[in-house]
């Protein structure tokens, strides 16, 4: 019987498990802090699991007009005052998509405020 139910503490070890066999190359996160946990579990033993935990998308809108130094500063401004409202919210990480002719100039600066570029390929569903 296959049955796809909710994750529950007691199944930790064997996700732990699961993960530990596919020799992925990263820590898994703290189970109990993901929004969504759900795993598959086939004749009592859990096959797969699927967590999701919340992160949001940043959007930056501004005067073209301003000086640079007036603009960075706002931008600090906003992502101070965003931060904590997003931790608040009790948000995970925040992502940033970049157009490509923005992508080098301003790749730079949020990297100088401490945002980071993962090494890994992002693919993005619509919940629907």
């Amino acid at each position: 019987m296959i049955l796809a139910r909710p994750y529950e503490p007691a199944d930790e070890p064997r996700v732990r498990e699961l993960h530990q066999r596919q020799g992925l190359k990263y820590e898994l996160p703290a189970l109990h802090e993901m929004s969504v946990r759900i795993v598959i579990e086939e004749n009592g033993i859990i096959t797969h699991a699927g967590f999701l935990r919340l992160t949001t998308e940043a959007y930056w809108l501004f005067e073209p007009g301003e000086t640079k130094r007036r603009t960075l500063g706002r931008l600090m401004m906003l992502q101070r005052e965003m931060n904590l409202q997003a931790k608040n919210l009790k948000l995970n990480d925040v992502h940033c998509w970049l157009p490509p002719e923005l992508s080098q100039r301003f790749g730079k600066i949020l990297l100088k405020l401490g945002w980071k570029q993962p090494l890994w390929t992002c693919f993005a569903k619509e919940v629907k």
